[in-house]
């Protein structure tokens, strides 16, 4: 329930933020949405046609995307923004994939046909962690440090005594979603309040409910009870993911120069040429 209600309504106003960032409100809503189905639908054919390198790929995009939506707005600095997110968010797959690893190799033989080793997951899981806690080290980030850890801890049992639905929707819509829908607010909005958030609901309702009617109908043809329905939901969401994560990386980019507009200004007031 929290993956179909919160978890898609966060990337059904990517239209939205996509006419935003372009300033064109009369003709750009049509051209982005043919574009943005056209994704989703390229998306499922790669699924269909290479479904290894498009399981890889989902999961790349999706760590990227993940780790940078925890760290984005978050006071840390790095010297390699893009590896440090990538690496953050790999770690969270990796926890989520050890702890569940029997349902996870069922699901990933079913898509793509590879039996994966055990060690392969055991063996990421150590690597990211060492590297995530390594970057967290730094000076900037000490205060995230412990509070981090402690988040881990938490992940790891929820991870570990949850089914794997439960785990991967308990991250998506508490750790992800939700923060993702306070930071489209401000982008969209400035200000998140619940006059704002009536309106996002108003903008993104029309999309959330396609996608939830295209979602329940796939559902209502299949057996719900065969060994393909977990495949069949995370192709669904790897789908959707793909232009969802291209939409966040550029509202995130915006952020970024509009924070350091802000700062230049911020430290030059006047606008003089200082030396």
């Amino acid at each position: 329930m929290g993956i179909l209600s919160v978890g898609i309504l966060h990337g059904a106003n990517d239209l939205a933020i996509l006419v935003k960032r372009k300033k064109n409100t009369k003709t750009g809503t049509p051209n982005y949405l043919a574009q943005y189905l056209g994704v989703i639908v390229l998306a499922a054919f790669i699924f269909y046609m290479l479904p290894a390198l498009a399981l890889l790929g989902f999961v790349l995009f999706s760590a990227y995307h993940f780790g940078e939506q925890h760290w984005e707005t978050k006071e840390v600095k790095s010297i390699t923004p893009f590896l440090f997110h990538l690496t953050y968010g790999l770690f969270i797959f990796f926890l989520l994939f050890s702890a569940q690893i029997k349902p996870v190799r069922e699901v990933i033989y079913t898509i793509t046909g590879y039996a994966l080793s055990p060690m392969l997951f055991y063996g990421g899981l150590l690597t990211t962690a060492v590297l995530s806690f390594l970057m967290l080290l730094d000076k900037s980030k000490i205060r995230f440090l412990m509070w981090e850890l402690l988040l881990w801890a938490i992940l790891a049992i929820i991870f570990q005594y949850g089914s794997l639905i439960f785990a991967f929707a308990y991250y998506f819509v508490f750790w992800h979603s939700i923060p993702s829908l306070k930071e489209q607010l401000i982008y969209l909005y400035e200000k998140p309040s619940i006059n704002v958030l009536a309106l996002y609901l108003k903008k993104a309702g029309l999309y959330w409910f396609l996608a939830l009617v295209g979602l329940l109908t796939l559902l209502l043809t299949v057996d719900l009870q065969a060994d393909y329905i977990l495949p069949l939901f995370f192709t669904f969401l790897a789908a959707i993911t793909f232009p969802h994560a291209v939409v966040m990386y550029m509202m995130f980019r915006d952020h970024r120069i509009d924070r350091k507009n802000h700062t230049k200004a911020s430290s030059n007031p006047s606008g003089k040429l200082t030396l």
